[in-house]
């Protein structure tokens, strides 16, 4: 079933539920930053508490990072989640740029440094999950053809259907701007 303008229903439901968990993550971490610990534990191989004990001020500097981290969570999150609920599924090519693109950076770089740290965990494994919904439901709701050439060339419409010509165009002069009516 087809959403207002083109995208299957379960497919911008499925982008959004990715993004909504980018925004719950973001919101735990906000109220939460101690659970991004575990990182720093895996990767230095000291625990969480000993570091605190030697050198509170940058624990404490580490745990603002991680709420700014949180922050930028929420803040994806929520554009996203407007992009997907709005000009995605109406069908935009624009929003499915968008979102790919997103959820690419949102979900690919908190994977690598999972990796890096070598702490994969429950939250870890929903990346993975999240971001493989994300691609099977944008794959299934791709733009066509063209409907990518019309949002490139909305206003671009061949010389002929504007202004007929006896002789043929140079090459690269076949468009003229509907509004404009200038020569591309």
């Amino acid at each position: 079933m087809n959403a207002v303008g083109g995208t299957p229903r379960w497919a911008w439901v499925a982008v959004l539920v990715a993004d909504a968990a980018i925004v719950a993550y973001g919101l735990l971490v906000l109220v939460q930053p101690e659970q991004l610990t575990a990182g720093y534990e895996s990767h230095t191989g000291t625990a969480w508490s000993e570091f605190v004990r030697l050198d509170p001020r940058s624990a404490e500097f580490d745990v603002f990072q991680f709420r700014l981290l949180g922050a930028y969570n929420v803040a994806f999150g929520l554009m996203a989640v407007a992009v997907c609920t709005t000009a995605f599924r109406r069908g935009e090519v624009w929003a499915w740029w968008a979102l790919l693109f997103g959820n690419l950076v949102a979900y690919v770089a908190p994977m690598i440094y999972d990796l890096t740290v070598g702490e994969i965990a429950f939250f870890e494994v929903l990346e993975y999950v999240f971001l493989a919904l994300v691609l099977v439901a944008l794959v299934a709701a791709r733009p066509g053809r063209q409907a990518i050439r019309s949002a490139v060339l909305s206003d671009w419409v061949p010389d002929e259907e504007v202004a007929p010509r006896s002789a043929p165009l140079g090459e690269g002069e076949h468009w003229v701007n509907r509004t404009t009516q200038t020569l591309r």
